[in-house]
């Protein structure tokens, strides 16, 4: 039905629709994002980092990835200007969060953006870059964090991997793929982080 939820989540399926089909429409939409030359940028943070920044994790992922849309995509690589959806915040609260960003008050710690030329909000049903961005990056964000059936992971990892945006010439961890913080010097999280570097890098090979 034309009002029926397409996302990552199992959860979201529509009732009498079978799994095989519903795995199979979400693999279309991430063909579709290719053919449609569509890029995406992703924020990862140490789960036991995000748990003790609760309150301020939202802005500090908006925050970096805005600086490397900007920055980096915006200015350095394509000289051009761009704009930015919200997904839902949470009791109307993107609203105020868009009006902030478009026009910061120069006495906050909040960046300008002077390449972005608009922000908006959007919600479930209302775009179908929307329901695409949810399918990809709910697929990378299963793959991260999902270290038991590798052959799922590694099928869907490989299907998203090209759409992971960085110059060319350039890796994409630091650039597509956003750490925070990118260095650490606490050792266990030094070694969470190898182990991340090595999950990802077997499930893009193939090993």
């Amino acid at each position: 039905m034309p009002s029926d939820t397409l996302k990552f989540k199992n959860s979201t399926r529509p009732q009498g629709m079978k799994r095989e089909d519903w795995n199979s429409a979400k693999g279309k939409v991430i063909e579709a994002s290719k053919v449609a030359n569509a890029r995406f940028m992703a924020v990862l943070i140490h789960h036991r980092i995000a748990a003790g920044k609760k309150d301020k994790l939202f802005n500090w992922q908006l925050n970096k990835l805005l600086d490397e849309f900007h920055d980096n995509y915006l200015t350095w690589t394509h000289d051009d200007v761009g704009i930015v959806f919200l997904d839902r915040v949470g009791q109307g609260a993107e609203c105020n969060l868009t009006k902030e960003m478009f026009a910061p008050d120069p006495a906050s710690s909040r960046h300008s953006y002077p390449r972005i030329v608009g922000y908006a909000a959007t919600c479930n049903g209302a775009s179908h870059i929307a329901s695409a961005a949810d399918i990809v990056l709910g697929s990378f964000g299963y793959c991260v964090n999902q270290r038991g059936d590798l052959d799922v992971t590694k099928r869907l990892m490989r299907a998203v991997w090209p759409l992971i945006w960085h110059p060319e010439q350039s890796d994409v961890w630091g650039d597509g793929i956003l750490l925070v913080p990118w260095n650490v010097t606490f050792r266990p999280y030094q070694a969470d982080y190898r182990a991340l570097f090595k999950h990802v890098n077997r499930l893009v090979d193939g090993e």
